[in-house]
């Protein structure tokens, strides 16, 4: 094949690069850490109300067989004694996230004999959140790609009763800023913000503008239980039950607790009641 003269000195073209994780496109943009989102869209609903009393958590939990075992769906876990989360997204990815933030925990009281505060605990899974992507034979190993999970962390120190949420929203306005602490969510991006009232995943836009309108500072605990459980109801497609919700809650007198079966049903049929 011969090239004509006037071919001579062109630039032929480059076929475009496949961005990695961690490579930011011509725009600016974290494609993989935008497709993570995705999967916290899909994932079930998972709402928390802080109060001077302590703090709600609530999750949709999808029981998709009437041959599942709904006690099995686990969707809000403890991570200390004053600490829990409840998750949406990838249960495989929040599974590595709260063995870390266990490890840590269980590390500082061991060290300091002390518990970690939950700001403190909530750094430390923004810090392997932010860790994807290659590495070298020296570090340890790390996630190929972001993790498709967000939190919601709820937790008691002696900075009172604390929400936190690590996900992936507002991550571009705070790229600058990663792990920026603010009234707390915690995102795969490594940010992670604080609020008193925050919803997750699938259902989280019309549960989050239910919370706008109904939350105020002068909850009570209780009321921030039937808060939560009215929200869910509206934003659940199938009909609230005690089966497929779960509820926990985080003091100062109690700890994190996660509710039992009894305590559920007695839940579900106050909200009944109440309505």
């Amino acid at each position: 094949m011969f090239i004509a003269r006037s071919e001579y000195g062109k630039p032929h073209p480059v076929p475009p690069m496949p961005l990695g994780p961690t490579t930011f496109s011509p725009e600016g943009r974290l494609f993989q850490v935008e497709y993570s989102l995705e999967a916290i869209k899909l994932g079930s609903t998972a709402i928390g109300v802080a109060t001077s009393e302590g703090v709600i958590l609530g999750v949709e939990k999808r029981v998709t067989s009437t041959l599942l075992e709904a006690s099995s769906v686990e969707k809000i876990v403890e991570i200390d004694q004053h600490i829990g989360c409840a998750m949406s997204g990838l249960q495989a990815d929040a599974r590595n996230l709260v063995e870390h933030a266990r490890v840590e925990c269980q590390n500082h009281a061991f060290h300091y004999a002390e518990p970690l505060r939950v700001e403190s605990t909530t750094q430390a899974i923004c810090d392997l959140a932010l860790r994807f992507g290659e590495s070298g034979d020296d570090e340890e190993s790390v996630m190929s790609r972001p993790f498709g999970v967000a939190l919601l962390i709820a937790g008691h120190d002696e900075d009172g009763p604390q929400l936190y949420v690590m996900a992936f929203e507002h991550f571009h306005a705070r790229l600058a800023n990663l792990c920026l602490p603010f009234r707390y969510h915690a995102e795969p991006s490594g940010t992670f913000y604080r609020y008193d009232a925050k919803a997750i995943g699938s259902g989280s836009e019309g549960a989050q503008a239910e919370l706008q309108n109904e939350y105020h500072r002068s909850l009570t605990l209780a009321e921030a239980e039937t808060l939560v459980l009215k929200t869910l109801k509206q934003v659940m497609e199938e009909k609230l039950d005690s089966k497929n919700v779960q509820l926990a809650s985080v003091t100062k007198e109690n700890g994190f607790r996660i509710y039992n079966d009894e305590q559920m049903s007695q839940a579900v049929a106050q909200l009944g009641g109440n309505q």
